[in-house]
């Protein structure tokens, strides 16, 4: 009746003398609010409650979208289509608003849920597959660039994507991606899970793709000890983690900031766990006799040296191990064995070529007790002396000799190069002269002063000017044995040297020494 009504209308409406079409426009002040639309449910709409399907796709699945609860105008009714959805009458397509508002009423929006937990009418495969198809025609009829950016945001949010765990997820949740990264990343995930369907146009559109940036962001929702947990149960490979990471670094190039965070997470093993590989070194080419210096395992991660450096992994440089594991390694404290210590010093001294320039490493080591002693004691070089003629014949045994074993060229020119000395220090000097002239002159006293006056004298052209100053200390020092008295040591100034002793030996009191010195 309608349908004639504006037949009429449109062949009539300029004719006076046939004014029938008057019907039309009287009809259609009400058309918009009278229930005119016969529905697939069988009840009777306004034309702004009921939509009408578009294109094969909807067709198809007008089943499963009158299960959702959209109420969708009878099969009977398609026919009249143009008219039924005119201005004047209202009916409108399916939008994706209207899917979306039903799906939340289904409790389908913005959480994942179990497949029994949903409508009967969708646990099927072949129920979904009518959605899939019914929900992308309704897209593909979304006309505005801004109508299409909203319904995209609105779908993602539904509960349509089967995940691997036999969930349906919401489409911004679940990633399409390949087998091999399924497979991979598949027991990883926390907040998400992998798409376990292929080839559905609608969910290609909707679900993202498994990038090197969404790999990160899941990984992060890991903490440190989960990520270890996950790894001695063989739910993953640090290996074909990071070789997929390599494969896929085309992302990681363009953005430091995500090379910055993979980086950061705990997934490089080092030593039988799992660490960020800002904690870690490359292995720098030697070995490490302590096991301290946290090292990328590159046994567990062979061809990927290139990719961690592309990280940001450093490598461990003689230098950086020297100053960072060595001191510690020596420290009384640090328990570490005598072949342990030995190594290290091998160590050192195999490889002084690299250190030698480096000042800074030099004073760590100095004020490090790194030589051993005869005494089987390790101290710091300065204190320390090497077994030369010249210092024994003053210190004898008093002062602290380093150990030099067999071979041992290069070993003492390390400890040369601490400051181990091969001449008696100034300070060991006066403080032996102080410790001699503490009591009263003793026959071993009075030797041991007067070898060590005799040292000084054949020495002293070789020393420097700053310790020649030091030295001047003794001219004003009781400290020199004089003849025929048991009882006191003298002041230079006091005391005569023995040439011509004979012609006042009663008058002076003379220097007890050989006359050579």
């Amino acid at each position: 009746m309608l349908e004639r009504l504006y037949q009429i209308y449109q062949e009539y409406k300029d004719d006076s003398a046939k004014p029938l079409g008057a019907f039309w426009q009287e009809v259609t002040k009400s058309l918009g609010s009278a229930a005119i639309v016969y529905t697939q449910s069988g009840k009777w709409l306004t034309p702004p409650e009921v939509r009408i399907p578009t294109g094969s796709n909807e067709e198809e699945a007008v089943p499963v979208l009158e299960a959702l609860g959209i109420e969708l105008i009878h099969s009977d009714l398609r026919r009249y289509r143009n008219l039924l959805t005119s201005n004047t009458v209202g009916v409108q397509p399916i939008k994706v608003e209207d899917i979306y508002e039903s799906l939340a009423h289904c409790k389908m929006v913005g959480q994942p849920q179990l497949l029994s937990c949903v409508p009967k009418e969708f646990r099927s495969n072949e129920a979904l597959e009518l959605l899939w198809k019914g929900i992308h025609g309704v897209l593909e009829n979304t006309r505005s660039q801004a109508e299409q950016q909203e319904a995209l945001k609105l779908l993602g949010e539904c509960a349509l994507a089967p995940g691997l765990d036999e969930r349906l997820w919401p489409c911004h949740s679940v990633y399409q991606t390949d087998s091999r990264t399924r497979d991979l990343f598949s027991k990883l995930l926390s907040h998400s899970s992998f798409l376990a369907v292929e080839g559905v146009p609608l969910l290609e559109k909707l679900c993202p793709s498994f990038l090197p940036s969404a790999a990160i962001e899941e990984l992060e929702h890991l903490s440190p000890e989960e990520l270890e947990v996950k790894w001695e149960r063989g739910e993953f490979d640090p290996a074909k983690l990071l070789k997929w990471f390599d494969d896929n670094k085309a992302e990681l190039s363009a953005d430091s900031e995500l090379r910055f965070r993979l980086a950061r997470l705990g997934i490089f093993p080092s030593a039988g766990r799992l660490l960020p590989l800002d904690d870690l070194w490359l292995p720098g080419g030697f070995d490490d006799p302590l096991s301290a210096a946290e090292l990328v395992d590159m046994n567990k991660l062979k061809g990927l040296s290139d990719f961690l450096r592309f990280l940001g992994a450093r490598e461990l440089t003689f230098v950086d191990y020297v100053r960072r594991y060595i001191p510690p390694a020596f420290a009384p404290e640090s328990g570490k064995d005598l072949e342990t210590k030995h190594k290290l010093i091998n160590l050192l001294a195999t490889r002084i070529g690299e250190i030698q320039e480096d000042d800074q490493v030099r004073s760590v080591l100095a004020n490090t007790c790194v030589v051993e002693c005869v005494d089987g004691t390790f101290r710091r070089p300065k204190e320390v002396y090497l077994p030369a003629k010249e210092v024994k014949e003053i210190l004898g045994d008093y002062t602290r000799y380093a150990h030099l074993p067999d071979k041992s060229r290069g070993i003492e020119e390390l400890y040369r190069w601490l400051g181990v000395a091969d001449r008696p220090r100034s300070t060991d000097v006066l403080d032996l002269i102080d410790q001699c002239v503490a009591n009263p002159p003793s026959q071993k006293a009075r030797e041991l002063v007067t070898k060590t006056l005799g040292a000084l004298g054949k020495a002293w052209d070789r020393l420097p000017d700053n310790e020649k100053t030091q030295y001047l200390t003794l001219k004003t020092k009781a400290w020199l044995p004089a003849e025929k008295d048991s009882t006191s040591w003298y002041k230079p100034n006091q005391l005569y040297a023995p040439y011509n002793k004979s012609f006042f030996e009663s008058q002076a009191k003379f220097l007890d020494a050989p006359i050579g010195v």
